[in-house]
């Protein structure tokens, strides 16, 4: 995953056209949702730390998986019947989430180390000069880990690394 991924990041990088900025979409309602998928915490600091523009699926934010292999279940606010999304007694169009007692935003934004205190630490990293303006290199890719540079002139300079594979 490490090396394929950034081999895929670096040809569209290479192929923008000048003066574009790249946009980067890791979940939509017809692929599979990043929760479902192994090392979602990685997938999604990679994703928000790349140049460009992020946009995320909802939910993806806070790792919620597929239902029955639907990516379009409820948004999962609480631990409240239907995870908050309609009021009690109103059935919604899928199904929600069996884990949604532990996967919702209220749960997460309580937990310093859940995986949308993580999204949103990100995403306050990309006011950074070197995330805003700067230069993408390659660190060091092997088979599992991707790891890329982010720096400006006279900016901090960051190293972003992520195990991509299947083990730890």
């Amino acid at each position: 995953p490490g090396n394929k991924t950034f081999g895929r990041i670096q040809g569209w990088m290479d192929n923008l056209p000048e003066g574009k900025r790249a946009n980067w979409l890791i979940g939509s309602e017809s692929s599979s949702r990043v929760g479902g998928r192994l090392r979602a915490r990685a997938v999604n600091l990679v994703f928000m730390l790349l140049p460009g523009t992020p946009m995320a699926y909802y939910g993806d934010e806070i790792g919620m998986a597929d239902v029955n292999g639907v990516s379009t279940s409820p948004m999962q606010w609480n631990t409240t019947d239907n995870a908050g999304f309609t009021d009690p007694g109103v059935t919604p169009w899928s199904a929600v989430a069996p884990d949604y007692a532990t996967v919702n935003v209220e749960t997460q934004k309580k937990s310093n180390s859940s995986l949308l205190q993580v999204f949103m630490a990100a995403a306050t990293l990309r006011d950074e000069p070197a995330f805003q303006w700067g230069g993408f290199d390659n660190a060091l890719t092997t088979a599992n880990v991707l790891s890329f540079k982010r720096t400006h002139d006279g900016a901090t300079s960051y190293l972003v690394a992520a195990n991509l594979g299947s083990t730890e």
